[in-house]
């Protein structure tokens, strides 16, 4: 169990990295091409 919740806090870790390397409004413009 502690592992798996270890991986989840990783993974969101990487997840706001990543999310704050993008400028903003571009993950939105994204998901609207993504549709």
């Amino acid at each position: 169990w502690s592992e798996s919740k270890n991986l989840q806090q990783e993974g969101l870790k990487k997840l706001k990295h990543f999310r704050s390397e993008i400028p903003p409004g571009t993950l939105q413009h994204c998901v609207r091409e993504g549709k």
